[in-house]
């Protein structure tokens, strides 16, 4: 097993993958396997296509069965599908059938965004952090890899998903306060990177603790305490803004119109005052 993991980590290197997501990645291909029933001395890939489907048919069915959501399933599926052409296995396993939702879920309102910045007053950098989030529709991963020279850039380019490049935007305003905060205070514990704290450049963990510390005191769901949900904000500013959907896309790096066409839908908290309103 050991072996056909690190063959497989070793293709997603190649694919330029975060070493966060391979991480995700080899965590759902190990639930995977302490739950097949392998022979002594005998690896997956050694059994029949038959063998292998009815496995990955139990596994799936004992997921549903532990209640694990279905797009989480989809998921799962999708990791164990990639390990399996890796390892050179003819075997697919096809993803669960789900009614698209009427609401796009996990995004901040205007309201708990104004609040997250008011909790963090006082705090220049958290503040700059939260702002740059959810004005330029960054990844957590793309905020950390900004540098200080970055903000004098005409033209900023960001690694993304899969290893793919694109331009982003800084809004006039976010970039002079980022300058402000470069000059008078970001701590200078490292020589490249924006944000920074007492022990050098910001961790992706330090980033979720703090929104959470924020979004706790600011009365925000807990579920919305996540840099992604910033994203989503962005994104559904710039659809409510009447921007178009091909624009959106390209500025978010999706690869799929269908992924974007999210933001033109309601949150569930405004599905629900809609509701609310007009029935009872």
């Amino acid at each position: 097993m050991q072996n056909n993991i690190q063959l497989f980590i070793e293709n997603q290197q190649s694919e330029g993958l975060f070493e966060i997501t391979i991480d995700k990645y080899i965590s759902d291909i190990k639930q995977f396997y302490r739950f097949v029933k392998l022979k002594e001395d005998k690896d997956i890939e050694e059994l029949s296509q038959q063998e292998i489907k009815v496995q990955f048919d139990n596994y799936i069915k004992h997921l549903e069965k532990e209640k694990y959501k279905p797009s989480t399933i989809n998921g799962k599926i999708s990791i164990i599908n990639k390990y399996l052409k890796v390892l050179g296995v003819e075997c697919r396993h096809n993803y669960l059938k789900v009614q698209k939702k009427l609401y796009i879920e996990n995004v901040i309102t205007e309201g708990e965004y104004s609040r997250l910045l008011e909790q963090c007053k006082g705090n220049k950098r958290d503040e700059l952090i939260i702002k740059t989030l959810a004005n330029t529709g960054l990844r957590v991963s793309e905020l950390l890899s900004l540098a200080i020279h970055d903000v004098d850039k005409e033209d900023i380019h960001v690694k993304g998903k899969g290893g793919k490049y694109r331009e982003i935007i800084l809004p006039p305003q976010l970039r002079e306060m980022l300058k402000t905060y470069i000059k008078d205070y970001r701590k200078n514990t490292d020589r490249e990177k924006l944000f920074t704290g007492t022990r050098g450049a910001l961790t992706r963990d330090a980033i979720n603790k703090m929104l959470s510390k924020y979004a706790k005191k600011g009365h925000v769901k807990k579920v919305k305490a996540h840099p992604h949900s910033c994203r989503h904000f962005f994104g559904k500013r710039l659809a409510q803004n009447g921007e178009s959907l091909d624009m959106i896309k390209t500025y978010l790096g999706h690869e799929s119109i269908t992924t974007t066409s999210i933001y033109t839908q309601r949150s569930k908290e405004e599905l629900e005052r809609s509701l609310g309103r007009n029935f009872i």
